[in-house]
This record gives C-alpha cells, structure tokens and sequence, in this order.
C-alpha cells in the first residue's frame, strides 16, 4: 500500500463531458467490495464504445477516455460503494468538485487539485460534480512503465503516506493535464517503432517526476548529497514497507519482520526510525489502526469479527487496543461515523 507504488502511473483516463456522482452514505453498504487491476480492465473494456479510446501497456497500463462514469461490473457502478482497490489512483481534477470518502476520511476534490489514493485504501465517491477529470490508475509491476528513484523518496516516506489531496496552482495543473496527454500518444504510438517502449517510460516518469516535484516544491525539498546516501538502510525501508503492508492484519511482532530480512530487530528499529521518524511499532500500529477504522466505518462486520480479521486474541484486547491509540471504542467510533 505504499505510496511509492501509487506513483508508477498506468491508468489514464481524460473525461471532458459533465457528469454527476450520486453515491451513498458509506455506512449504509454491507460489505467492503475488492476492485483489482484486472477488474479494472474489464470494466473499461465492456463500457466502451465509439466515443472511448482504450489503450492497454504490458497489461500495467490502461488509457481511456469518456469512460468513468459509466464504469461498471456486473454488480453495478463502480467505486459509488466503498471498494477496496489492489491498485494505486492519481486523480486530477481541472473542472468541478466532488466529496470522495478515502479510508476513514473524506476530502473534497475541487478544480486544480490532485486526489492520491493508495493501493489497498478503500474508495468511495460520495457526491458531487466534475465537468473535468483526468485520472491515473496503478499497479507495481516489474515490467511498468518507469522506475522510481526510492532513495530519494524514502526520506519523506511519511509525508508521502500522508498525502491525499494535493492543491495545484492552474499553472501545474494545466502542465500536468498536458503531460497526460503526451504519455496517451506515446502508448497509442506504432509498437513496432525501435524505441516505443523506451518512449512510453519516459512520457510516465516524466509525468511522475512533475508531480513529485510539485509535492517537493511544497516542502521546500531540494536535492542534496543527504537525500541520496545510505541506499542499503533505505532499501531496507522499502522491503519493511513491502512486508508490514501484506502482513500487518496478522502480524504485530517486530522479530517477524527482521526474521523476515534476516537482520537483527534492533537494528531495523534503528533504520526505520532514523529513516522515517517513526519507529516499527509505530508503523505496525498506524497500519493496524487505519485498517480499524475502515472495517468499522465501511463495513457490517460486527466488532467480534473485526477482532477477529486482525488477529487480536479476544474482543476485549481489540478495544482496549483501539481505544489506546484514538481515544474511542470501536463501538463509538463506529455510532460516531453513522
């Protein structure tokens, strides 16, 4: 679920006619939906028509056009019932507004601005209008359209994983609108061509790289000697991210991930909390907790079986737990979200 991956961009979509979402109190679904990439896909494919453009890359990438609104699976609309997504979304917004429920939180996506959602967050587009989008989907995958520079990144993992909206000046939203199309006609371009692919990852880490620029730019980040040293304890960073991220709902011990990367605990505490701020316990906790809320505020899944899912040994411990780390039960922050 790292944000890292939600930065290698695959899935464009420009939308330039109106639409409306008209989505529903999240606390009135019964179950969490899961979405996959090739879902997606899917998806895109059967809503086509002789107004939508569709281009696939390596089967990571996806490019549409005049396609989401009408989205759907055989279950209906997507995304207007909370969906847990496998993979990342980069969503720009140059007309209109809309209120997205991300998580445990909802944000208000308005004209010039930029909505990050992570892989394995849980989706949901509550209501709104947008005259203009365009939209970026992701999965990791070795053969994706470009490779990030993660010792760089690594130092502001936190700030990163924070990121939900971003506020764009019209300036780089226009920029970046532009760069989306320039990696649509790359994708679109003959595949034959010598250096196609080569082309496609420079269009994708361009428009990456713009973004993340952007972001770095607001926090007055430039590039130094510091950002780039000790590539071996950031790479570490980046395998405990990876690990806590698949293991986390059964796994709360700090020797099951150095075990993991055959290292001692105390020295992955070390490089964790000297690299991002934030010790592994820490981590485990923000992981464990968010997914908390989420199963509590977008989902029927009585407080026992929540208890159960995340691998507390009693229902008792799971709120005591709970409640240490947000100062509610789970009961009330469920009563609180209704």
């Amino acid at each position: 679920m790292s944000v890292l991956s939600c930065l290698v961009v695959l899935f464009v979509l420009t939308l330039h006619s109106s639409f409306t979402f008209q989505g529903r109190n999240m606390q009135e679904t019964e179950k969490i939906e899961e979405l996959g990439f090739e879902d997606m896909m899917e998806a895109c494919s059967s809503a086509s028509n002789e107004n939508t453009d569709i281009v696939t890359y390596n089967d990571t990438m996806i490019v549409a056009h005049n396609i989401f609104p009408r989205l759907e699976s055989k279950e209906g609309p997507l995304l207007l019932r909370p969906t847990r997504t496998k993979f990342a979304i980069l969503f720009l917004c140059t007309k209109g507004s809309t209120t997205v429920r991300c998580n445990s939180h909802e944000c208000r996506i308005q004209a010039n601005s930029l909505f990050v959602c992570k892989p394995g967050s849980v989706l949901q587009f509550l209501n709104g209008h947008l005259d203009q989008v365009s939209v970026v989907c992701s999965q990791d995958k070795p053969e994706g359209a470009l490779t990030i520079p993660l010792q760089k990144l690594l130092p502001h993992y936190t700030e990163l994983e924070a990121l939900t909206v971003l506020r764009l000046g019209a300036h780089d939203s226009r920029r970046i609108n532009t760069m989306m199309g320039f990696l649509v006609e790359a994708i679109k371009a003959d595949t034959s061509l010598l250096f196609y692919h080569e082309a496609v990852k420079a269009q994708a880490s361009a428009l990456v790289f713009c973004f993340l620029n952007i972001f770095c730019s607001g926090l007055n980040l430039k590039n130094s000697a510091q950002h780039t040293a000790h590539y071996r304890q950031q790479d570490y960073v980046r395998q405990f991210m990876s690990l806590l991220s698949l293991h986390f709902r059964e796994q709360r011990r700090v020797t099951f991930y150095s075990d993991q990367m055959h290292i001692t605990p105390k020295y992955l505490g070390s490089i964790i909390t000297r690299q991002t701020g934030r010790t592994i316990s820490d981590w485990i906790d923000h992981f464990v907790v968010a997914e908390a809320k989420v199963l509590l505020g977008s989902s029927s899944l009585t407080i026992q079986e929540i208890t159960y899912k995340l691998n507390f040994p009693n229902q008792s411990f799971f709120c005591k737990y709970f409640k240490s780390h947000t100062g509610m039960t789970p009961s009330g922050f469920r009563s609180h979200h209704e």
